[in-house]
């Protein structure tokens, strides 16, 4: 289970990283060309897109925060190790 869990974590973690650059490079092609046209329909795409990603996580979100805290405990020991991000709050 905790095995699985950190898993999970890891993926939700790595996807919010990709649509973070994802969104960050719409946002500096668009300051950067703000004459091009392609720029805001791209950046437009971008934001579709991430708010499919916010919505289709936003589930993982809230069964998170309902877990009680002596239930999350000893997947939290396990990822909270020196190196990791992980923490129970960030999400």
């Amino acid at each position: 289970m905790e095995e699985t869990f950190a898993e999970m974590l890891s993926l939700y973690e790595t996807l919010y990283a990709d649509v973070s650059t994802l969104s960050a490079d719409g946002y500096l092609w668009l300051s950067d060309d703000t004459g091009n046209r392609e720029c805001p329909a791209f950046r437009a795409r971008i934001n579709r897109l991430v708010a499919d990603v916010e919505n289709r996580a936003l589930f993982f979100t809230l069964w998170w925060r309902q877990v009680d805290d002596a239930a999350a405990d000893p997947g939290i020991r396990r990822i909270s190790q020196p190196g990791s991000h992980h923490h129970r709050g960030r999400i």
